[in-house]
């Protein structure tokens, strides 16, 4: 006989969980101190470090706050939190990737005007060279007084 109650005993939190949390805190902390070690040894500059240390920061925040993660994960409407905090990352690091494309698209273009400039540089010196070998065979050649 299928009785259904109204009450539901909710079943207890599965092994597993505490795994993916327990992993989800040391992958943010060992980010968190390779970008101060990164940033220590200016290999990562701190104008860059900005979005990952706020990604860092965020995952963090929403491994510990168990409620705050479920609540994201509903208004998301996924079924499963850590689905949520993947979903949080993949949004952070497509932030990441839009401020790098940009810094490389600013770069990109003073890399232009540079070789431009070079390039009318190049060009002046050039002609400059040319006046000076004309002048240089127009002159008398002979001894010099002096």
């Amino acid at each position: 006989m299928n009785v259904s109650s109204p009450f539901v005993i909710a079943p207890p939190a599965p092994e597993y969980r505490f795994r993916i949390e327990f992993w989800a805190i040391v992958g943010c902390v060992v980010l968190f101190v390779a970008l101060i070690e990164l940033v220590r040894r200016n290999r990562l500059k701190e104008r860059y470090s900005f979005l990952w240390f706020l990604t860092s920061i965020v995952l963090l925040v929403f491994t510990l706050k168990r409620s705050w993660l479920e609540d994201l994960a509903g208004f998301v409407g996924v079924y499963y939190p850590p689905t949520a905090l993947f979903l949080l990352l993949v949004f952070f690091m497509l932030l990441i990737l839009i401020h790098y494309s940009t810094v490389i698209s600013r770069l990109l273009d003073e890399k232009q005007a540079i070789v431009q400039n070079l390039g009318l540089m190049d060009a002046r010196t050039r002609a400059l060279e040319e006046k000076i070998r004309a002048l240089e065979g127009s002159r008398p050649s002979g001894p010099n007084p002096g």
